[in-house]
């Protein structure tokens, strides 16, 4: 069975673990326990770890540790995406505890507008919106989505949905498209609050640290979302669902995983420095 992954505080942390689930039970090697604790300056101490046999080809037995208890330990979150094999851990962040933010995956509409194979715009947007509010709740965030499933949701419902949940910060996720192929990158829109353009600034960099698509910068756009939403709004643009080079990105599960990391610690970063 392939590796899988262990993401931590907002970074990839292990990118070709094992992770086994006996009886609905994740589990850990226990080295990786030990390295957990080392990371957090805590000390493991388990007086009955699990042992199961290696079913990895090397030969006799290998120590366990169930992900709840070391994660009990430790004073982490957590939560397991089993089809992807991603195991997420997080501290509870004091720059992120109780933040209201609102994350909204565009209108829907899955049969319209481009697509990769057979994922939709909205589809990608969907997808992406998802793994980031896990992160973020994880991390102690309140969130809410304006729309979860394939649900359609008109700009007046998302902007009701917004606003009725009072946030600190709007996240609007989208892609691009374009008639060349050739175009390709990724760029967020701001409005006239100067708190979006540095909340702006901030995702951008770590977007780009994590997607290595082509910079097309922070810039200002009067959007309906943007005027019209409480709080501190952005809207992101992760790349053309059209170009050559950003296909191959925002088409893997993977990097819209690397996607959320991304947004994620450019919003920790921006509540970081307004802790007000």
């Amino acid at each position: 069975m392939p590796g899988g992954k262990i993401l931590l505080n907002g970074r990839v942390w292990q990118d070709a673990v094992k992770i086994e689930e006996r009886d609905g039970v994740i589990m850990v090697p226990f080295y990786i326990g030990k390295q957990l604790g080392d990371h957090t300056n805590r000390q493991l101490d388990f007086d009955h770890p699990i042992i199961l046999s290696d079913r990895g080809g090397g030969g006799g037995d290998c120590v366990w540790l169930s992900v709840s208890a070391v994660t009990h330990h430790l004073d982490l979150r957590w939560t397991y995406l089993a089809k992807s094999r991603i195991l997420i851990l997080s501290r509870e962040e004091p720059a992120l505890r109780g933040r209201r933010i609102v994350l909204d995956a565009g209108p829907g509409n899955e049969g319209a507008g481009s697509s990769i194979g057979k994922q939709t715009e909205a589809d990608l947007n969907r997808d992406t919106t998802r793994k980031l509010a896990n992160i973020l709740r994880l991390s102690g965030a309140l969130v809410c989505c304006t729309r979860i499933a394939g649900e359609q949701a008109v700009l007046e419902k998302r902007l009701k949905a917004a606003n009725n949940f009072r946030p600190d910060i709007f996240i609007s996720i989208h892609q691009n498209s374009f008639f060349n192929e050739q175009v390709n990158g990724t760029e967020i829109y701001w409005y006239s609050n100067w708190a979006a353009f540095n909340l702006a600034q901030h995702i951008q960099t770590h977007l780009l640290a994590e997607l290595g698509t082509i910079n097309r910068g922070v810039r200002e756009a009067a959007f309906s979302l943007l005027r019209y939403v409480e709080g501190v709004p952005v809207l992101l643009k992760l790349g053309f669902v059209s170009g050559q080079e950003d296909r191959a990105v925002i088409g893997d599960p993977w990097m819209r995983q690397k996607a959320a990391l991304g947004i994620f610690r450019g919003v920790r970063e921006y509540f970081e420095e307004n802790l007000a």
